[in-house]
């Protein structure tokens, strides 16, 4: 039983790595704020379904946004839609270190 148990963690282990550098590989290189957009396309998912949209590089959003009619079979309506709440908070895409990246944004009092 230790022996399975142990393969697990391995397989588990080894999975979250390679999700990882997928990550970072949608987010980065990048110059600057230019080179990062938002999109609420999950992780391996094809519709923009996020509550809370994630950073990528602008390239990476556009080809999300160009693959949604073909991973829906030129029916994007049928993605679920989902009920998302105000988080209260804003946040821009920002390039820090050539990795894009979320940053919180103050509200001016102008």
């Amino acid at each position: 039983m230790p022996v399975a148990l142990a393969l697990l963690l391995i397989g588990c282990a080894s999975a979250h790595e390679s999700g990882a550098a997928t990550i970072q590989a949608e987010e980065a290189p990048c110059r600057d704020d230019g080179d990062c957009a938002f999109t609420r396309v999950a992780q391996g998912a094809c519709c923009p379904m996020l509550c809370t949209p994630r950073v990528v590089t602008k390239k990476r959003a556009a080809e999300l946004q160009a693959n949604l009619p073909i991973c829906t079979g030129g029916k994007p309506e049928s993605c679920p839609k989902p009920v998302c709440r105000d988080r209260g908070t804003s946040t821009a895409p920002v390039c820090e270190a050539g990795r894009c990246v979320a940053r919180t944004v103050t509200p001016r009092s102008d």
